[in-house]
């Protein structure tokens, strides 16, 4: 009898052994949980600036696990890390190259919204308008939408193309007051810029006129008493028989005389770039763009433009 339930012990234990199922879910568990680990790591480098660091770790996650579930957003945050890094050139072709993979509809128009984010960064609006137009053409129903709007008529608004940016801000349908910002990015037509034309003209009549027309006070006066103190000596020069002193007072007299009217040109388009600036940053800061975030993840907001140039 011993020896019989000793025997059925054994074919059961080897049946067991035998069978797929027999130890899997373990080693499927200690799998997962070194995905996240790894994952953990990256997000927390991300988190904290080293996004190089943090692309080499998430592409270790997906060539030790391939399969991982979420490998989908794993991609895109690899893409993240080159957009938050300012390597605009290099995130563009990354997004680019998940567009040739077989993607979900809305994972592609992310794509497409990231890589017009892309090129919004670099100041290529041309190019950040093609994409994002064709993010809102393929997939109209998309999350994106809006955002792409608001990117677009922002991208209008940095070369001044007033009526255009509020045409663009008028179709945003969520997110922000777009009846209001539409209608008050237009005033951006009346802004009263400077003419850099007139600004030189005034110089060249009289030294400083220009700088004054810009509101520079301080340059004004310093072109006005330069260029009239070698004027005149060089006008007592030539008065008082010296040639050579009233030549040499003339030559750097005319540096003097050309810088200056230089200088009143670039004042006014000085001015005029801080009288757009201003007028953006306070449209911007008046209102304020808002879609929540990506997936639920507060980390990954829609629309980022903390962009330096």
């Amino acid at each position: 009898m011993t020896r019989l339930l000793s025997i059925t012990i054994i074919i059961i234990c080897g049946i067991g052994f035998l069978s797929p199922a027999w130890g899997q879910e373990p080693v499927l568990a200690k799998a997962a949980a070194g995905a996240e680990e790894i994952r953990s790591f990256a997000e927390h480098l991300f988190s904290q600036g080293e996004y190089y660091r943090a692309i080499t770790e998430y592409k270790r996650l997906l060539f030790h696990y391939p399969q991982y579930p979420e490998a989908g957003e794993v991609r895109l945050q690899i893409g993240d890390c080159y957009l938050k890094g300012e390597q605009w050139d290099e995130a563009i072709a990354y997004f680019q190259s998940l567009l040739m993979l077989k993607l979900p509809e809305k994972t592609k128009s992310r794509l497409l919204y990231k890589i017009g984010e892309a090129y919004y960064a670099k100041a290529e609006y041309t190019n950040a308008r093609r994409q994002l137009e064709a993010l809102i053409n393929q997939f109209p129903d998309s999350p994106e939408v809006a955002g792409a709007r608001y990117l677009i008529g922002q991208s209008y608004l940095k070369q001044a193309y007033w009526l255009k940016a509020g045409d663009e801000f008028g179709r945003i349908n969520k997110g922000v007051d777009a009846e209001g910002l539409s209608r008050e990015v237009r005033k951006g037509v009346d802004l009263p810029y400077k003419s850099p034309g007139l600004a030189g003209g005034l110089s060249a009549a009289v030294p400083g006129l220009g700088q004054l027309y810009t509101g520079r006070r301080q340059d004004a006066l310093m072109a006005l008493l330069l260029n009239g103190v070698f004027i005149w000596g060089t006008v007592e020069s030539f008065r008082g028989g010296n040639d050579v002193a009233g030549g040499i007072l003339l030559f750097f007299e005319s540096g003097w005389y050309g810088g200056n009217i230089y200088s009143a040109v670039s004042s006014a388009h000085k001015y005029n770039k801080k009288l757009k600036e201003d007028f953006i940053e306070k449209l911007n800061s008046r209102f304020k763009f808002s879609l929540g975030s990506l997936q639920g993840d507060i980390s990954r907001p829609y629309v980022g433009l903390s962009y330096r140039f």
